[in-house]
């Protein structure tokens, strides 16, 4: 068995400071329907204007399905440190960043028509991104999460579990599925690259597969080592340039067979990448052909020593 090991150098930083963190839901074939949505954002200068935008973006797009499909009550939180002068100032729950706060809305996003408007102006020192989005969604059946996937910090048991790191702490996915299927992880930037970290770049089929009810403690050369698994194992560490940073991780799984999104290989020390907007177009085909296909987006952040 080889065992790879890549640790990366300024990589993992400043990814879409969104805080949508919606479980993989269950869902019946529907027909997709056209929403539209729209929000405006107060900003007082603690993210940039592409950051803002960002966040707009996802508060429009929960709002339009909102409208459309409803909410149901969810107890899950999110807690997000900010560092400003490199100590820890205070803490904001997901009710406090999503203006749908303890809810999760019954409808899934598949695809955004066209480009979403954008209006950005400043008024009483304060960032003001009005935006406007129309795109294709479809309702939710069932609210039952189909896999629990735990990222944890720095070691493979589940009371490492966080959503904070330190530069140069390493990470890992605890995956368990009732099911079983296929498995793909993606990690997005800021300049809107994709890393496709699993499968990873050594995998010539693109597929990996998960058996229901087993363990998997991913990106881990112990647990592979311990648990016989043949292949290659990748290993990661985040890093930051600034005080506070944040990364986009992207889980996605099905019981039917999917391969991964076409990427490319630009340096021996990086993950094979695509765009962001090719993995959107990518993970968008994937939810028309298949219901069952389940994204879950977790935000991570990243701060210095």
């Amino acid at each position: 068995m080889k065992i790879y090991r890549s640790v990366w150098a300024g990589l993992l930083r400043g990814v879409l400071p969104t805080v949508v963190m919606l479980a993989c839901q269950s869902v019946a074939a529907q027909k997709a329907v056209t929403v539209e949505g729209e929000y405006v954002l107060r900003s007082d200068g603690t993210v940039t204007v592409a950051q803002a935008k960002s966040i707009a973006l996802e508060r429009a797009k929960i709002e339009a399905l909102a409208a459309e499909f409803g909410t149901i009550v969810s107890q899950t939180n999110l807690t997000v440190v900010r560092n400003e002068t490199g100590t820890e100032t205070g803490s904001v729950s997901q009710s406090e960043l999503l203006s749908l706060g303890g809810s999760e809305v019954m409808g899934e996003w598949i695809e955004t028509i066209g480009e979403p408007e954008y209006k950005i102006h400043f008024e009483d020192d304060m960032l003001i991104i009005e935006v406007k989005v129309r795109g294709r969604a479809r309702r939710l059946e069932a609210a039952k999460a189909d896999f629990v996937a735990r990222l944890l910090r720095n070691c493979t048991d589940d009371g490492c579990e966080s959503s904070e790191f330190v530069d140069g702490n390493s990470f890992y996915l605890h995956f368990i599925t009732p099911v079983s299927g296929y498995l793909s992880v993606y990690l997005v930037d800021e300049n809107l690259n994709a890393y496709c970290l699993l499968p990873d770049r050594y995998d010539e089929d693109g597929v990996f597969h998960v058996k229901a009810g087993r363990d998997y403690v991913l990106f881990s050369e112990e647990y592979a080592r311990k648990n016989g698994m043949s292949g290659t194992v990748e290993e990661y560490v985040f890093t930051a340039e600034g005080e506070l940073e944040h990364n986009a991780l992207y889980v996605l799984f099905s019981p039917n067979k999917f391969v991964k999104a076409v990427d490319r290989e630009t340096s021996e020390r990086l993950p094979r990448e695509l765009s962001y907007r090719e993995l959107q177009g990518w993970m968008a085909d994937r939810r028309k052909h298949d219901p069952e296909f389940c994204v879950e987006k977790k935000l991570v952040t990243i701060r210095k020593m």
